[in-house]
């Protein structure tokens, strides 16, 4: 499995309308409601407070990942998200966060969430990734982006060079 396996055109909010941490998460379950993704917004949208109540899905360096596991969740999905003014989504670094991906994950698929979590972690550690993303124009950028920095092309992209 690969984040760009999860990440839908159709998924992404290339500029958020909202001002604050609690918009957002309104937006966010909005947009997975509008698209299928869950059954009820509002069970959502209480997941993801629920997980914020734990800590702030804001990890720093402009990036957070409010994210899910709930029954409402239909499929597994990944949201991509961007503010291009950031905002204060309570983060650790005590910076604004400009670039979201929201995780919506069924009940009971505990690998699934982990591994997306992992995966999405070791993209955002990577030189240029975040930047790139806050000058993605339009979704079909951002799953670029995403598919360049896929460990899984990595391991493609290493095989062919070496049959070469």
């Amino acid at each position: 499995m690969e984040i760009k396996d999860l990440l839908k055109r159709n998924l992404m909010i290339m500029e958020l309308k909202s001002s604050n941490k609690m918009d957002v998460i309104d937006e966010i379950a909005q947009k997975f409601f509008d698209e299928g993704i869950v059954g009820s917004k509002e069970e959502f949208k209480k997941g993801l407070i629920k997980r914020e109540e734990e800590t702030s899905t804001a990890l720093g360096e402009g990036i957070a990942m409010p994210h899910a596991k709930v029954d409402t969740v239909k499929e597994p999905a990944v949201l991509f998200a961007k503010k291009s003014q950031g905002l204060d989504y309570e983060a650790l670094d005590g910076e604004d966060s400009f670039i979201f991906f929201s995780i919506a994950v069924p009940n009971g698929e505990n690998n699934l969430h982990v591994e997306t979590l992992a995966k999405l972690s070791k993209m955002i550690l990577k030189e240029g990734f975040v930047e790139k993303l806050k000058s993605a124009n339009n979704p079909d950028d951002v799953y670029k982006i995403i598919d360049s920095y896929s460990e899984e092309k990595k391991t493609e992209d290493k095989a062919e060079n070496n049959e070469n």
